[in-house]
């Protein structure tokens, strides 16, 4: 494969430094850049570029980035993924419905970067990154998790949970699951785990009297119902 075969990434962002890093290891991950500042003329190089995908970012969302998202998704087919920071989920939801194909949250994990740009793409991503069982669908890129078409609302320690158990076919014991998620100062922790196994099973819409999602119990270990 050619460099011109590779996929053509435009990076936008407000912070030299961070367009550097995204194209550094972007190039490493087997994609073409090009980068802009967010103050200069970003549809017009997009309109040139006629990129494959976009990375749209900020160090500190402002309306004004939302107005660049419509403009660039009026300008050009590519998907955009948008950048925004950890824990504002209202940032992520307002730039899905501006139009952007996807959301990351800072700090990320540079192989996230290139994954996610992937999955736009439509490339076959690596196996493990997707789980069904029990009627969810655990989607281990994006860090969600969905009961039909209902994506759930699920904490930290309720992702870690559900994702350690979609992961496996038959029970995890309660230690190595405390050790697992929580770390191995917690293997004994059991009023703990059942603290919050009861809160996974409520968001998950499961009866924790009578669960048929999250089954076992501390004794037995847990599983994801098939």
């Amino acid at each position: 494969m050619t460099k011109s075969d590779l996929p053509m990434a435009l990076i936008v962002d407000e912070v030299t430094p961070v367009v550097k890093l995204m194209q550094l290891e972007l190039g490493f991950q087997g994609f073409q850049t090009e980068s802009i500042l967010l103050n200069e003329a970003v549809v017009e190089m997009a309109l040139s570029l006629q990129p494959d995908v976009i990375v749209l970012g900020s160090a500190t969302p402002f309306p004004g980035i939302y107005d660049v998202l419509m403009q660039l998704k009026g300008a050009v087919p590519a998907p955009v993924l948008f950048i925004h920071a950890e824990g504002n989920d209202n940032d992520a939801a307002l730039a899905m419905q501006m139009g952007a194909g996807d959301t990351l949250a800072k700090p990320f994990l540079p192989e996230d970067l290139g994954l996610r740009l992937k999955a736009l793409l439509g490339h076959e991503l690596p196996e493990g990154m997707e789980f069904r069982r029990a009627g969810l669908r655990v989607d281990a890129l994006r860090r969600t998790v969905w009961k039909g078409d209902q994506k759930l609302a699920l904490g930290t320690n309720e992702w870690s949970l559900v994702l350690r158990l979609a992961q496996t076919d038959g029970n995890v014991e309660a230690s190595q699951l405390l050790s697992d998620v929580w770390g191995a100062e917690y293997a004994k922790e059991l009023k703990f785990l059942s603290i919050w196994i009861e809160r996974l099973r409520i968001n998950l819409g499961d009866d924790p009297f009578h669960p048929e999602i999250v089954l076992g119990d501390l004794s037995r270990g847990f599983r994801l119902a098939d």
